[in-house]
C-alpha cells in the first residue's frame, strides 16, 4: 500500500477531473454557470505541490508501512504454527465462531474491489487499502487477530529451545530481508521522484507550481479576507487575501465567476461593499444574510425602477455647499460630458462644460427642482426662449438672506448672484447665434437621460449618502442592480455614481495610529463585476493606486484581456495596480499568450536516444540530456484549464494552480444564501446638505415677466436697443 501511495508521488497528482454533477446542478440557480467542455482538460505537471521533503515522508512511510505488515503477517502465521494456545495471550481481536465462511467471502470481495481499483487512476491508491483489509478478513476467518508487536513478546517469552529458536530466527530474518528489499526499492523510487520533482537547473527559468506551504507562507490561508479559490483536493484550505491590494479578474461568460468569487465573498465579507450587480442575482443570493444576520444596511439602486422598492439617489445633493461647490459641480460635468469615458473633449464639449458648471450651482441655489432633470428641463422650458434663461442666470440673486455674498476679484463688491453661473452665462451670451445653439444643443444632449420620468423620480432626492458606506453606524451594502437592456443608456448615472464615491471617500486620511488609513469606520469593498461595461473611469484608474491606503479594495472582474483593452488601452495601468490576478480558462488567445507569460518559463531536461548502425544489432547508441526552455503553462494549455480549477497569480509569488470555492459546495454558504432577500431596499437617514431648504430670494424682472405671459425683449435685443442700434432682422 504505502509503496503504492509513494510511486503515485513519483508520477504526480492524477489528472484534473471536471467536477462531478451532483455539485454541479446541487443549485438551479447555478446552472449554466459551469461550462462542459469536450475538450481534454489541462494537466497539472509533475509536483505540483510536492515537495522533496514531502517525496521523502513518503518513502519513509513506505518502508514503516511495509515492515509494519510484514510483521503482522508473520505475527499471524506464528499463531496459526502454536494453534492460538492460550500462552500466547490476550488476542487484539478474538475470534468470529461460525463466521468463517462469511469472512472469506469478504475477503475475496475485498480482493476482488482491489483489483477493479486499480483500473481508474484516481481510485488506484485505494487498491492497497481493500487488499490489506481483506487479508485481514481471511486471517480473522482461521481465528483471532494479534498485533504486530505480539510476535517480538512471543520470541521473548517462547524462544527457550533450540527448535523454538531457530522458528523466531527464520521470522525474524524475513522481517529484516523484506524491509530492506523495500527500503532499497523506496529508496530509487524518492531518487527518482525528486530528480522529476527538481530538473536541477533554472537556466531557462525557474517558474513552477506553488506549493501549499509557499501558499501558507504567503498568508493566503488567513482566515477572514477575500476568497480567491481553495487548495485542489483540500475543502477546508481556502485561499484567501486578507491584503489592502486589489484583486483583478479574467472569467469569461458562463465560467462560474458569480458562484465562485463574487457570491462566496458578498456570503462572507463583513464589511461594506459596494456591488455592480447588473442581473440583480447577487441581491437575490446575498442581501438576506448580509441585512438579516451580518446587520448591514442592504441598499438597491436601481434607476429603472418603477414601483418604489429601491434606493433613490440625487447626485446634486452631493455637491457640498460652501467652499467645495464649485470643485464638486466640476466633477458631475466631467462625466456628464463624457458619458462613456470615449470622448476627446473638442470646443463643444468644452464650452458645454462650462455652462454645465453654472446651471448645476444655480438649480442648487435658486430652483425648486435640484436634480439633473430639474437643469435639462431649465435649458429646454417650451415657455422660454433659451435667451430670456441666460438672462435669468444673470440677474437671480443666489445668495440667500445672511449669506455675505462673494467679493468680486476687480472691485472688491460683494455679488448676491453666485459668479460661477453669471461668468457661464456671460459666456455663453457672447457668442453668435449658432455658436450658441451648438452649445445649448450639446448641453441638452448630456441631459436627455434625466428626461425619463422613471429616471427622474429615482434622482430626486437621496435615500444615502456617499459617506454612509464607510461612516455609518452599520456596515452599508450597495447594489447598482441595472438591467442589462439599460446599461448602456443608464452607464452615465453609474459612472457618476462611482466617481463621486471615489472621490469623495479619499478625501480624508487618519493618522491616529501612527499611519495612513481611511477616515472611515468601515473598509470598503468594490465589487465591480462586468467592469469594462462601465465605460472608461478614469479617475478610478489613476485613484487605484491610492485607493488601499484608504482601506478600500477593488475586485475587478472582466470576460477578457481584449474587452478591457478595448476600454482603457494597451497602456492601461489597472491589471499593473492589482496585487492578486485570477484567471479562469481563457477564451482567446490574447488573454491565453498572457497568461502564459504571467506564470512565466520553466527548465524541463530532454532526453534524445539516436542509434547508428543496422537496425538489428542497433549499433552504437548515443544519448543525450538537454535542457530545453518550456512555459509552465503554454497558451493553449491556458484555454483547456479545467472548468472546476483556476490559476491564481500574486505578486511576488509563484503561481497557484487553484480549485473553484463555490458556494454551493459549502453547507453553511448555502444556508446564507437561501435567506430570503428583502423585497424592498434599505433607507438611510441622510443629513440635509442645505440645499433643499435655499430659495432665490429676489425673482428677476424677465423670470417674473416670463409668468406673467407678457411680450418680452431678448437680452441681446435690449443691448441693441440701448445701444441705439438698428434691428437688421426686421
Amino acid at each position: 500500500m504505502a509503496l503504492l501511495a509513494l510511486r503515485g508521488a513519483e508520477l504526480g497528482q492524477p489528472v484534473l477531473r471536471a467536477g462531478s454533477d451532483r455539485e454541479r446542478h446541487h443549485d438551479r440557480r447555478a446552472l449554466g454557470d459551469v461550462p462542459v467542455s469536450a475538450q481534454p482538460s489541462y494537466r497539472l505537471t509533475p509536483g505540483g505541490g510536492l515537495t522533496a521533503k514531502g517525496v521523502v515522508a513518503r518513502g519513509l512511510a513506505a518502508v514503516v508501512g511495509v515492515a509494519t505488515l510484514t510483521a503482522w503477517a508473520l505475527t499471524q502465521r506464528a499463531a496459526i504454527r502454536l494453534g492460538f494456545h492460550a500462552a500466547l495471550g490476550r488476542p487484539w481481536i478474538p475470534a468470529l465462531d461460525g463466521h468463517e465462511a462469511t469472512l472469506n467471502i469478504a475477503a475475496w470481495a475485498l480482493w476482488g474491489a482491489a483489483l477493479l481499483l486499480l483500473a481508474p487512476k484516481r481510485t488506484r491508491l485505494l487498491a492497497p487499502i481493500a487488499a490489506v483489509l481483506g487479508a485481514g478478513a481471511f486471517a480473522w476467518s482461521l481465528g483471532p487477530l494479534f498485533t504486530p508487536f505480539h510476535l517480538f513478546v512471543w520470541a521473548h517469552r517462547l524462544g527457550s529451545t533450540a527448535a523454538a529458536h531457530q522458528f523466531w530466527r527464520s521470522a525474524f530474518l524475513a522481517l529484516g530481508l523484506t524491509t530492506a528489499a523495500c527500503a532499497v526499492v523506496a529508496a530509487i523510487v524518492v531518487i527518482v521522484a525528486i530528480k522529476r520533482l527538481d530538473p536541477g537547473s533554472d537556466l531557462h527559468g525557474s517558474a513552477r507550481w506553488a506549493t501549499e506551504r509557499e501558499a501558507r507562507n504567503a498568508g493566503l490561508f488567513a482566515e477572514k479576507g477575500l476568497i480567491l479559490g481553495q487548495w485542489p483536493g483540500r475543502k477546508e484550505r481556502i485561499l484567501r487575501h486578507d491584503g489592502p491590494e486589489h484583486v483583478f479578474v479574467f472569467a469569461p461568460t458562463r465560467s462560474g465567476k458569480g458562484v465562485s468569487l463574487v457570491v462566496p465573498n458578498l456570503l462572507t465579507w463583513p464589511h461594506s461593499v459596494l456591488v455592480h450587480d447588473m442581473k440583480g442575482e447577487n441581491w437575490v443570493l446575498s442581501a438576506g444574510w448580509r441585512s438579516r444576520e451580518l446587520g448591514s444596511l442592504c441598499l438597491k439602486f436601481d434607476p429603472t425602477c418603477s414601483d418604489g422598492s429601491g434606493a433613490r439617489y440625487n447626485p446634486l445633493l452631493e455637491i457640498r455647499m460652501g467652499d467645495q461647490e464649485v470643485r464638486d459641480a466640476q466633477n458631475v460635468a466631467d462625466i456628464l460630458v463624457d458619458p462613456n469615458g470615449d470622448r476627446i473633449r473638442d470646443h463643444w464639449d468644452r464650452t458645454a462644460h462650462s455652462l454645465l458648471v453654472g446651471l448645476i450651482l444655480h438649480v442648487l441655489y435658486a430652483e425648486k427642482e435640484k436634480t439633473l432633470a430639474g437643469c435639462a428641463h431649465f435649458l429646454a422650458r417650451p415657455d422660454r426662449p433659451i435667451d430670456l434663461s441666460l438672462e435669468v442666470l444673470l440677474a437671480t440673486e443666489h445668495a440667500p438672506p445672511g449669506h455675505p455674498g462673494w467679493l468680486d476679484p476687480v472691485t472688491g463688491e460683494s455679488l448676491r448672484t453666485h459668479p460661477t453661473v453669471a461668468a457661464a452665462a456671460r459666456a455663453l451670451m457672447d457668442k453668435s447665434p449658432n455658436e450658441r445653439s451648438g452649445v445649448l444643443s450639446t448641453a441638452l444632449s448630456f441631459l436627455d437621460l434625466y428626461r425619463d420620468p422613471i429616471l427622474a423620480q429615482n434622482t430626486a432626492v437621496s435615500d444615502f449618502a456617499l459617506e454612509d458606506l464607510v461612516s455609518h453606524e452599520s456596515p452599508v451594502s450597495l447594489y447598482l442592480t441595472v438591467p442589462p437592456s439599460d446599461l448602456s443608456r443608464t452607464r452615465p448615472l453609474v459612472r457618476l455614481l462611482l466617481n463621486q464615491a471615489c472621490r469623495r471617500l479619499t478625501e480624508r486620511m487618519d493618522f491616529s495610529e501612527g499611519r495612513g488609513r481611511g477616515a472611515g469606520k468601515h473598509p470598503l469593498l468594490l465589487m465591480l463585476d462586468e467592469f469594462p461595461a462601465l465605460g472608461k473611469l478614469q479617475f478610478f484608474q489613476e485613484s487605484l493606486a491610492y485607493l488601499a491606503g484608504y482601506d478600500i479594495r477593488a475586485m475587478l472582474i472582466t470576460q477578457d484581456l481584449s474587452q478591457h483593452q478595448g476600454v482603457y488601452g494597451k497602456q492601461e495601468s489597472i491589471t499593473a495596480n492589482c496585487h492578486v490576478r485570477i484567471a479562469f480558462a481563457a477564451n482567446k488567445p490574447e488573454t491565453a499568450e498572457l497568461l502564459s507569460q504571467m506564470a512565466g518559463d520553466t527548465t524541463v531536461s530532454h532526453k534524445q536516444v539516436s542509434y547508428r548502425g543496422g537496425s538489428l544489432m542497433m549499433g552504437d547508441r548515443n544519448t543525450t540530456h538537454q535542457e530545453i526552455r518550456r512555459r509552465l503553462l503554454t497558451p493553449d494549455e491556458a484555454m483547456r484549464l479545467d472548468p472546476d480549477h483556476e490559476v491564481v497569480f500574486v505578486a511576488g509569488q509563484q503561481p497557484i494552480y487553484s480549485a473553484k470555492a463555490r458556494y454551493f459546495a459549502d453547507r453553511e454558504m448555502r444556508r446564507r444564501a437561501d435567506l430570503a432577500a428583502p423585497h424592498d431596499s434599505g433607507r438611510s437617514a441622510v443629513a440635509s446638505s442645505g440645499w433643499e431648504k435655499l430659495q432665490p430670494t429676489k425673482r428677476p424682472a424677465c423670470e417674473r415677466g416670463a409668468d406673467a405671459a407678457i411680450p418680452l425683449v431678448s437680452p441681446l435685443d435690449r443691448d441693441r436697443l440701448l445701444a441705439g442700434e438698428p434691428d437688421r432682422e426686421r
